[in-house]
């Protein structure tokens, strides 16, 4: 039963755009125009692409053993022929939307001007098949696949980074000094909290030293850095029990100060000041999600 189920999970993604192609296959039959040329070309492309990403390209990256940079080379060549794809699947459906329109007007002024006379089966199934088409059209501009590929993040950023001391430590009941490894638009942090006052059970005080980790994406806006992560383990897993926090990281920095091996974040939300120092520059490539 469950392979039953996951082999259907894995025919989800061909679904609605074979769905599409079929549609446009019978309207090309039914009525052979230029609209329904141009859309059973885009969603035909439409499909085999989204054969090729759910099926073809593991196993091509898999047998190949590319590279992250061989993978982007292939989802740039495959993303023109999506967009080429869509710009024929578009312009079939502007085509028949006008011609739709017109035809409408066009009856409309004829059945103002003559008796009503009742649509031919074959009218009927075409307007349908219409109808059909402007809603399943939607979903195929929807389900266009797009590479899961990793942003470039921002360059001035990438690297590892490490907040050597902490001000005034010495007089503070409790700090944390931050770690931060920047590749492409993820973040890794490593947090150390030294603190003089127990906020947990005694099995997870550790003397009052402890570390945690978190991992997630960052984005820079103006000179705000924005950080979207999660609490976990210190292998980069998902933590989802034990000692510390657990749960969402979400935190919003002022960029005070920035060069090309130093940076100086200020929390927006307790105003304290983090001053880092780059250890090792990262090239970003962006690697499959």
């Amino acid at each position: 039963m469950n392979s039953i189920l996951s082999n259907l999970l894995s025919l989800m993604p061909i679904i609605p755009p074979g769905i599409v192609f079929g549609a446009c296959c019978f309207f090309l039959l039914k009525k052979p125009s230029a609209e329904a040329i141009l859309m059973t070309i885009g969603s035909g492309i439409s499909l085999i692409i989204n054969i090729l990403y759910s099926f073809l390209m593991p196993l091509i990256m898999a047998a190949q053993n590319l590279t992250p940079t061989e993978v982007m080379k292939y989802h740039t060549i495959v993303g023109v022929i999506s967009f080429i794809a869509g710009l024929c699947f578009a312009a079939g459906l502007l085509i028949l939307i006008i011609n739709t329109v017109k035809r409408i007007r066009s009856s409309t002024i004829n059945s103002l001007k003559a008796p009503i006379i009742t649509m031919s089966k074959s009218q009927s199934g075409l307007r349908l098949c219409y109808i059909f088409l402007f809603t399943l059209s939607i979903l195929q501009l929807a389900c266009s696949p797009r590479p899961n590929i990793q942003g470039k993040g921002e360059d001035f950023m990438q690297g590892v980074w490490n907040e050597d001391s902490v001000a005034y430590s010495h007089k503070l009941s409790n700090y944390t000094q931050h770690h931060f490894k920047f590749t492409c638009d993820s973040v890794y942090i490593n947090m150390v909290t030294h603190s003089k006052v127990n906020f947990y059970e005694d099995s997870c005080y550790n003397n009052g030293i402890w570390k945690e980790y978190a991992k997630g994406v960052y984005r820079v806006k103006g000179d705000t850095l924005f950080i979207g992560a999660t609490f976990t383990h210190a292998n980069y897993k998902q933590k989802i029990s034990g000692c510390y926090r657990i749960g969402r990281y979400d935190k919003n920095f002022l960029i005070s100060k920035k060069s090309s091996d130093s940076l100086i974040l200020e929390s927006l939300s307790d105003q304290r000041e983090i001053k880092l120092t780059l250890k090792e520059k990262i090239t970003c490539v962006p690697k499959e999600l």
